[in-house]
Protein backbone atom coordinates (compact mmCIF):
# COMPACT_ATOMS: atom_id res chain seq x y z
CA UNK A 1 0.00 0.00 0.00
CA UNK A 2 1.39 3.42 -0.92
CA UNK A 3 0.36 6.79 0.40
CA UNK A 4 0.71 10.15 -1.27
CA UNK A 5 1.31 13.00 1.16
CA UNK A 6 1.67 15.76 -1.37
CA UNK A 7 0.37 19.00 0.14
CA UNK A 8 -0.56 21.97 -1.98
CA UNK A 9 0.30 25.16 -0.10
CA UNK A 10 -2.64 26.98 -1.67
CA UNK A 11 -4.87 25.32 0.94
CA UNK A 12 -3.27 27.12 3.85
CA UNK A 13 -3.05 30.50 2.13
CA UNK A 14 -6.66 30.58 1.04
CA UNK A 15 -7.76 30.76 4.66
CA UNK A 16 -8.72 34.25 5.83
CA UNK A 17 -7.12 35.49 9.05
CA UNK A 18 -8.44 33.50 11.99
CA UNK A 19 -10.03 30.80 9.82
CA UNK A 20 -8.82 27.25 9.29
CA UNK A 21 -11.44 25.98 6.82
CA UNK A 22 -9.08 25.20 3.94
CA UNK A 23 -6.47 23.65 6.20
CA UNK A 24 -9.12 21.36 7.71
CA UNK A 25 -10.17 20.41 4.15
CA UNK A 26 -6.55 19.57 3.42
CA UNK A 27 -6.33 17.40 6.51
CA UNK A 28 -9.57 15.68 5.57
CA UNK A 29 -8.10 14.81 2.16
CA UNK A 30 -5.25 13.16 4.07
CA UNK A 31 -7.81 11.49 6.37
CA UNK A 32 -6.70 13.33 9.52
CA UNK A 33 -9.71 15.57 10.13
CA UNK A 34 -10.98 13.51 13.06
CA UNK A 35 -7.69 13.41 14.94
CA UNK A 36 -6.30 16.88 14.15
CA UNK A 37 -6.13 19.33 17.03
CA UNK A 38 -5.89 23.11 16.83
CA UNK A 39 -2.13 22.80 17.33
CA UNK A 40 -1.91 20.35 14.42
CA UNK A 41 -3.82 22.72 12.17
CA UNK A 42 -1.62 25.69 13.05
CA UNK A 43 1.49 23.54 12.55
CA UNK A 44 0.33 22.49 9.07
CA UNK A 45 -0.29 26.13 8.18
CA UNK A 46 3.15 27.12 9.45
CA UNK A 47 4.90 24.31 7.55
CA UNK A 48 3.07 25.26 4.35
CA UNK A 49 4.13 28.88 4.82
CA UNK A 50 7.78 27.90 5.36
CA UNK A 51 7.85 25.60 2.33
CA UNK A 52 6.24 28.26 0.19
CA UNK A 53 8.67 30.92 1.40
CA UNK A 54 11.62 28.61 0.73
CA UNK A 55 10.38 28.02 -2.80
CA UNK A 56 10.05 31.75 -3.36
CA UNK A 57 13.62 32.30 -2.17
CA UNK A 58 14.92 29.62 -4.54
CA UNK A 59 13.07 31.11 -7.51
CA UNK A 60 14.19 34.65 -6.59
CA UNK A 61 17.84 33.59 -6.38
CA UNK A 62 17.61 31.96 -9.80
CA UNK A 63 16.08 35.09 -11.31
CA UNK A 64 18.75 37.24 -9.65
CA UNK A 65 21.56 35.07 -11.05
CA UNK A 66 20.05 35.21 -14.53
CA UNK A 67 19.69 39.00 -14.39
CA UNK A 68 23.22 39.35 -13.05
CA UNK A 69 24.61 37.16 -15.82
CA UNK A 70 22.74 39.08 -18.52
CA UNK A 71 23.82 42.40 -17.03
CA UNK A 72 27.48 41.36 -17.07
CA UNK A 73 27.12 40.06 -20.60
CA UNK A 74 25.69 43.36 -21.82
CA UNK A 75 28.35 45.38 -19.99
CA UNK A 76 31.14 43.31 -21.54
CA UNK A 77 29.63 43.67 -25.00
CA UNK A 78 29.33 47.47 -24.86
CA UNK A 79 32.38 48.29 -22.72
CA UNK A 80 34.58 48.50 -25.83
CA UNK A 81 32.87 51.69 -27.03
Amino acid sequence: MTFSYQIETIYSYSDPEGSDISTVKLLSKLKYEQTATKDDISLVKEVCALVSQRGAYIVASGIFLLCSYLSNLILRKYSDF
